[in-house]
């Protein structure tokens, strides 16, 4: 047997599913960021400065972790929320303000 107790073929089924899942995470990234100029360049077309200048979370829970880093780094209380614009979410400081873009 080899390191870990695990045989040659299967070490060799490790690492190709290893690699092939980092090459979907690869795929998926290229995708959103794909998807993110296509965004702001429509934003700026239609003259939604606003979310154009604001930092876009994909998801809610990735708006949540960045407002909890910023308020430990000392911000003040902030919110998340969906934009209409984008469909992705900001953070705002104004509780209740899902609309302010």
């Amino acid at each position: 047997m080899s390191v870990g107790g695990m045989h040659g073929s299967t070490q060799k089924h490790h690492r190709q599913a290893a690699k092939s899942r980092h090459k979907a995470r690869k795929r998926i990234r290229a995708a959103q960021r794909k998807r993110d100029r296509e965004v702001t360049a429509q934003h700026g077309a239609h003259g939604h400065g606003a979310c154009g200048r604001k930092v876009r979370h994909r998801n809610e829970t990735e708006a949540l972790r960045a407002a909890l880093r910023a308020m430990r780094k000392g911000a003040p209380p902030l919110w998340v929320y969906p934009c209409r614009f984008c469909g992705g979410w900001h953070l705002t400081s104004h509780p209740g303000d899902g609309s302010a873009d």
